[in-house]
């Protein structure tokens, strides 16, 4: 489990029974945190590559 992120307490990335599906979890310190990890992502290589594909996002807590 790699936590290196500013504010980030857990990062989880999972397998499902497709091999398309991924299911990844995190946790972060609080809203801010989450803000910043979603901007950074967002500016990133990563986040433009992956721009136009489907996610489903749940925040737990407040």
């Amino acid at each position: 489990m790699v936590t290196a992120e500013p504010g980030c307490l857990r990062f989880e990335v999972v397998a499902t029974g497709d091999p398309l599906v991924w299911r990844v979890e995190e946790a972060f310190v609080d809203a801010a945190a989450l803000a910043a990890h979603r901007a950074r992502v967002a500016a990133s290589l990563w986040g433009r590559v992956t721009a136009g594909m489907a996610r489903d996002l749940r925040v737990v807590g407040g």
